[in-house]
């Protein structure tokens, strides 16, 4: 023990001004800081969640899957259609948007424009699948062109 405290003194002894040098420089930066009103907050990063959608353009193989798919279902793929917005709706085969008239908009308050399943013969379209509301349609658009039903 005696060795490790006149060890310690020597060491202190030897180096005197460079502990004073760097003591100092230490209770300046804490005077700064005080004076300058410089203050280390925590923070408590947020995640973020991010989604990436990938849209469907032309021939795509997730575009021909999706319609290879619509065509096994029951009800053509209607439900399927519906949960597509425009711009993915138009780029699909097998759906179409149809636009609903403003006098069948206001008899049914949940009738609103969507993308339903479109019936196709050689490449063309002949119609929507589901006709339940096909009175009512104003519009049906296939891959961003107009057609008539």
């Amino acid at each position: 023990m005696v060795d490790f405290i006149a060890g310690s003194m020597k060491f202190i002894g030897k180096y005197f001004f460079q502990i004073v040098l760097v003591v100092l420089i230490f209770v300046l930066i804490m005077v700064y800081m005080v004076v300058h009103n410089v203050h280390f907050t925590k923070s408590h990063p947020k995640l973020q969640k991010v989604v990436v959608v990938e849209g469907m353009t032309g021939n795509t193989p997730l575009a021909m899957h999706f319609c290879k798919q619509n065509m096994t279902e029951p009800d053509g793929g209607q439900k399927n259609c519906n949960k597509l917005g425009r711009n993915a709706c138009n780029l699909t085969e097998c759906c179409g948007w149809a636009v609903y008239k403003e006098e069948s908009k206001k008899k049914n308050d949940k009738l609103k424009d969507q993308c339903v399943a479109v019936s196709i013969t050689a490449g063309q379209p002949l119609g929507m699948t589901h006709r339940t509301n096909a009175e009512d349609v104003d519009a049906l658009y296939f891959q961003k062109k107009k057609i008539n039903i």
